[in-house]
C-alpha cells in the first residue's frame, strides 16, 4: 500500500542568532497553517461524508467566504468539492474566521448566526449542524484563537 505525498514549503522566522523566533523556549508556536490541492481536501471531504448522512444528499452546500466560494455535492456516491454552485444550492455567507471555528467544534452554525457571522436559512443551518457539531475541541499548543 502506498501512502500519498503532499510537497509543503516551510517558512520559518528566525532571530539574529539563528533561533526560531518565539517568546517561549520550550516550543515551537504554529501562527498559520494552510494548504492546497485534492490531497489536503480529501480527507475533509471525507470526514463531511461519514456526517452528512443519507439525506439531503439531492442538494448542494455552497460556502460562501470572504477568500471564495466552495461548493459540496454527492456526484456517483461521493461529496465533491467545486468552485460554483448551481442555482438553488443551500447557501452559506461565512466570515472565513467563523468557518474555522464551527470546522473545529467551537462554535455552533446558529451560534455564528446570532453573532452575525454567518448568514443561512433554516434547512442550511440543519445540515450544518450535522457537519459541524459542538465538540470538545483542541489542537494541543497551537490552540490559539
Amino acid at each position: 500500500m502506498s501512502v500519498p505525498t503532499a510537497h509543503t514549503a516551510t517558512k520559518v522566522v528566525l532571530d539574529k542568532q539563528g533561533k526560531v523566533c518565539d517568546k517561549d523556549d520550550e516550543r515551537c508556536r504554529t501562527a498559520q497553517i494552510g494548504g492546497q490541492g485534492d490531497a489536503v481536501f480529501s480527507t475533509i471531504l471525507h470526514y463531511l461524508a461519514k456526517r452528512w448522512g443519507p439525506q439531503d444528499r439531492d442538494r448542494t452546500l455552497a460556502l460562501r467566504a470572504d477568500i471564495g466560494t466552495s461548493a459540496l455535492s454527492w456526484k456517483h456516491g461521493r461529496l465533491t468539492a467545486s468552485h460554483s454552485a448551481a442555482k438553488g444550492a443551500l447557501s452559506v455567507h461565512v466570515e472565513q474566521d467563523a468557518l474555522m471555528l464551527s470546522a473545529m467544534g467551537y462554535q455552533t452554525a446558529d451560534d455564528l448566526q446570532t453573532q452575525g457571522k454567518l448568514k443561512a436559512d433554516k434547512a442550511t443551518l440543519a445540515l450544518l449542524s450535522q457537519l459541524f457539531p459542538l465538540q470538545t475541541a483542541h489542537m494541543s499548543w497551537q490552540d490559539r484563537f
